[in-house]
């Protein structure tokens, strides 16, 4: 067993549970439906993503390629539908900013941290069906990012959501 790939793998599972804690404090907090919307997403592709994470670490520690290679093959045929952000929306962003930003930039650095981490592990795995698995994984903090900055940026016309 690689202890190195498998402390790679607990390592995201901790980023993943991370941004799960975080998005369902944001779903407790935040009643209105619109900003639920995005979390709500962030959800459901964060668990699917420790999910697979935690097969594939049952498989390093049983110490059973097959098992490993089935994990990361079924999360690699995963789709999940990315929300499409209604006016309404964008219009209750712009009345709650201060609040909804600092979520935001929350948001924006837990999937940043995870889309790093998650290149990393591609450039060095060696096998192609993991390859693809952490390559997946990247891809999929991207479009949770870029699904942060798209509402953000429709409604405040700019990236970064800091306030100053």
């Amino acid at each position: 067993m690689s202890t190195r790939l498998l402390d790679g793998v607990r390592f995201a599972i901790g980023l993943e549970d991370a941004g799960l804690k975080f998005y369902r404090r944001v779903l407790e907090e935040v009643r209105n439906e619109h900003v639920q919307v995005l979390f709500k997403f962030l959800v459901e592709a964060e668990t699917s993503h420790k999910e697979a994470l935690q097969a594939v670490e049952k498989g390093l520690i049983e110490e059973d390629p097959a098992l490993i290679q089935k994990a990361a093959k079924q999360f690699n045929q995963l789709h999940l539908e990315v929300p499409i952000f209604k006016e309404k929306d964008v219009r209750f962003v712009k009345e709650h900013k201060h609040s909804v930003m600092k979520m935001f930039n929350k948001s924006m650095d837990l999937e940043k941290e995870g889309m790093a981490f998650y290149q990393g592990l591609s450039i060095k795995e060696q096998d192609p069906l993991l390859k693809a698995f952490w390559t997946k994984l990247a891809k999929e903090e991207l479009i949770h990012k870029q699904e942060i900055e798209r509402l953000g940026f429709s409604v405040l016309g700019v990236v970064s959501f800091d306030i100053a």
